[in-house]
């Protein structure tokens, strides 16, 4: 039963934190959990054997075609990782599937491609299958990425001469909302709002008192 909750909180996109939860209230309605597989690291095994495994045969079994998406993170102390998802049609259903947290020692497109492949190699995406299936590559708009003359993307078409490339839509929604707020100034009005509210403050202290009210602190406006 705790193999199957582990699976729950993998389709469900839960935080492994809600696994100790579940079991315990699969606990209360009287179902035997069992006494293995409760751990962290029991729980990341599992859920990386469904990514690398049984995703990958059923892709290499059926021979569908499927899109790489890929997401390029810097997290603290200037450690670099790269996500690597798939995106496939399952049952008439467009699914995306986590397949791959791998580290990167730079940043670089040749670095990034290199990576990749071997982690595509480990999981049996051989340049025969890459090549057959692979039909779309998504990834951030950073020159490293889809770069036309030394993009990861462009790197990838030498194995997949047939595949599209798309920037991420949910990384372009960032950088026009971004480009908006520089034009229009918001920054400046937030600013002034902030100053506005900083120099009224102790009026709004007074008031919230006056109406038994809690007055909750404004730290920073985004």
């Amino acid at each position: 039963m705790a193999l199957h909750v582990s699976v729950h909180c993998a389709l469900s996109h839960l935080s492994f934190r809600e696994h100790p939860r579940l079991v315990e209230l699969h606990r209360i309605n009287g179902v035997e959990c069992g006494e293995a597989l409760y751990s962290f690291h029991a729980r990341a095994i599992i859920v990386s054997h469904i990514a690398s495994c049984m995703i990958c045969d059923y892709l290499l079994k059926t021979k569908a075609s499927f899109s790489i998406m890929i997401a390029h993170l810097l997290q603290r102390y200037s450690h670099q990782s790269l996500i690597l998802y798939v995106r496939v049609t399952f049952n008439g259903k467009i699914c995306t599937y986590f397949l791959g947290l791998m580290p990167l020692t730079k940043g670089t497109a040749a670095a990034i491609h290199e990576e990749l492949n071997n982690f595509l190699t480990t999981v049996g995406f051989t340049e025969a299958v890459l090549h057959a299936q692979v039909v779309c590559f998504c990834s951030d708009g950073a020159s490293c990425m889809i770069g036309q003359f030394g993009g990861v993307a462009t790197l990838l078409k030498d194995k997949c001469p047939l595949f599209k490339t798309f920037h991420c839509m949910a990384n372009r929604l960032e950088l026009a909302v971004k480009n908006a707020v520089d034009t229009v100034m918001l920054r400046l009005i937030f600013g002034r709002l902030l100053t506005i509210y900083t120099k009224t403050k102790m009026n709004f202290r007074l008031w919230a008192n006056d109406l038994s009210i809690e007055l909750l602190k404004v730290q920073k406006v985004f």
